[in-house]
């Protein structure tokens, strides 16, 4: 997709699931739907904050943000 090609999309890569333990919380790295599943069950059962850090597929794009992606694309080349 085009949109991957573009610097805006190049973020850093940052651990949040860390920064949750730092502030006292519960953090967790997603890379799968069963890890989701197991990470939100666990996160329903803390007695304090958690974060879930998902890793999705660059290729994974949901209907609205291809919309918008293609208005820009639009509006761009005129």
């Amino acid at each position: 997709m085009d949109h991957q090609k573009a610097d805006f999309v190049n973020i850093p890569s940052i651990n949040y699931a860390q920064l949750a333990t730092v502030f006292g919380g519960c953090g967790f790295v997603v890379k799968t739907s069963d890890q989701l599943r197991q990470a939100l069950q666990m996160a329903k059962e803390s007695t304090t904050f958690s974060i879930l850090d998902v890793h999705i597929s660059p290729e994974d794009v949901s209907p609205a943000l291809q919309r918008l992606s293609d208005l820009f694309t639009k509006t761009l080349k005129g």
